[in-house]
Parts: structure tokens; sequence; C-alpha cells
């Protein structure tokens, strides 16, 4: 239950982080307000080793571009995700879950901003079960 717990934390970071708060213009919007929804054509894309599963992209875009191009940004950001979450192996420059269990107990450790906001996000819930 926890660790479903967690893994439900990193799903909830890696969408959020997909959000704005800022309205997008025209030329940040991947599919233009103004296609006719009978324009967009279907994309998929596989990716493998992701948080050591398949992960399936499916989405409607004006063109393969388009979706490339959206597609690109959120595999970025999931391989980013993928670092911060991993215990089993350390990346340069990156203080991941590893980096913590292996230095926490030496001194303050410092870690990105979405580590830390899983780590006091399951300890909230940890708390409340």
């Amino acid at each position: 239950m926890k660790r479903l717990i967690c893994l439900l934390a990193i799903l909830a970071l890696v969408c959020t982080g997909c959000t704005s708060t800022k309205e997008a213009s025209p030329k940040e919007t991947a599919i233009p307000a103004e296609t006719p929804a009978a324009e967009y054509k279907k994309f998929t894309r596989l990716a493998y080793g992701i948080f050591d599963t398949e992960i399936q992209l499916l989405g409607y875009a004006e063109s393969q571009e388009i979706f490339d191009q959206a597609a690109d940004g959120l595999m970025a950001l999931l391989k980013e995700y993928n670092q911060y979450f991993d215990i089993y192996n350390s990346y340069p420059d990156v203080h991941n879950l590893r980096y913590v269990n292996e230095h926490a107990a030496k001194g303050p450790v410092e870690i990105p901003k979405p580590l830390f906001d899983l780590i006091a996000w399951c300890k909230e819930k940890w708390e409340t079960n």
C-alpha cells in the first residue's frame, strides 16, 4: 500500500509538472485552437526504460511534427523525474533518492524541489494513514 501511495505521488508530480498557471500563447500550444477537430490525426510513441516500464504516449495533433515536439518535452520531463526518484542508480550532478539514502545520515542533503515535494507528500500521507 505504501509503495502504491508513493507511485501515485510520482505520477501526480509528473502530471502537475506539465501544467502552467499562466495562459499559453498560441505559439506555445501544441495544437492551435483554430484547427477543426476533423484535421487532428492520432499519433503514438513508445518508450522503454523510464521508471523501469514501457510508456505509451497517445495524442492527437495537426501533424507528426507538432506531436513529436510535445512528446519530446514530456519524455524529457519523465526522464528527469526518473533520475530524481531512482533508488538504484547515480547520475552526474543529480541528487536523487539514492544520493539521499547514502548521504542523509552524514548531514544535511540538498535535493531538487520535485524530490523534496515527493518526500514531503509521502510523509504527510504516511502520517495520516
